[in-house]
Parts: structure tokens; sequence; C-alpha cells
């Protein structure tokens, strides 16, 4: 697969499957997040476990340092 044709099945894959303007589950969301790392090669499938973990524990970080 030439690398265009992935960036166009990437993107394709990145549209709203549903009214944008109902947002996009959990589940979608952690899914395209994994998918964009993959494709990017910016971390490992285990960080980005970890930075979704992250995220969705902001409320609980008492300090910077527990986002790190």
């Amino acid at each position: 697969m030439s690398h265009t044709h992935a960036l166009a099945t990437f993107l394709a894959d990145l549209q709203y499957e549903h009214n944008p303007e109902d947002g996009l589950a959990r589940t979608e969301l952690e899914a395209k997040f994994q998918r964009l790392l993959a494709f990017s090669g910016a971390r490992p499938q285990e960080q980005g476990k970890a930075i979704i973990d992250k995220v969705w524990h902001l409320r609980d970080a008492q300090a910077l340092a527990d986002l790190i």
C-alpha cells in the first residue's frame, strides 16, 4: 500500500459515522486516538493506553506531577 493510499484510508476512517453534533462515544474516541498513534508512530500502543487513562482521570489529579 502506498503512503498516499494509507493516508487516504486513515483520513476516511476519521470521518464521523453518524451525526457530528452527537459527538463520539468514549470507545470511538479511544479507538480513533489509537489509530492516529499507530499511523503516526508517535507513541507505542501501551503509551497510548496510558495517555488515554490519564486523560479520563484529569479531574482526579492533585498536581501536575500526577499527569506525567
